[in-house]
């Protein structure tokens, strides 16, 4: 039996900056690269799964448009945006985290990267050139896709 309620609150919140320790972790016990293994097969698994949905609409840049839309699920605070400079480019935006830790890159790059993928993008190259680890206002993230 399922049970789906829109009031229901997520019990298990972690900080971002725990799961980029994980994931460093998980590079240094199985090898680098492990962490970025492990969050591409999580982005597949999710795309068969609770995201089907979205992966499943016509094309990449419906996918990230949709995966913008769910930010506030996951995240106490800031908002994600996609702006698309041309019909194989996205500018994926994490606006008002000013404590996006350093490295969570390795969490959001994988994912986004086999999401596009699952939607039917080939050759598909992404680029982390903002961040607000570094001081920049926002954090950016570039997707290039065929």
């Amino acid at each position: 039996m399922l049970f789906r309620s829109d009031h229901l609150l997520a019990i298990d919140w972690i900080e971002v900056a725990d799961a980029v320790d994980h994931a460093r972790a998980v590079d240094l016990a199985f090898g680098p690269g492990s962490a970025e293994t492990m969050v591409t097969d999580l982005a597949a698994n999710h795309s068969k799964g609770i995201y089907r949905a979205i992966v499943t609409r016509p094309g990449p840049q419906e996918t990230l448009l949709m995966s913008s839309r769910l930010w506030r699920r996951y995240y106490d605070n800031g908002e994600s945006i996609v702006e698309f400079p041309d019909e194989h480019t996205a500018h994926k935006r994490i606006l008002a985290c000013p404590d996006m830790p350093r490295g969570h890159e390795m969490l959001i790059v994988p994912y986004y990267a086999e999401l596009v993928r699952q939607a039917g993008g080939r050759d598909v190259k992404l680029r982390h050139t903002r961040c607000v680890a570094d001081g920049a206002e926002d954090c950016m993230t570039e997707i290039t896709w065929r």
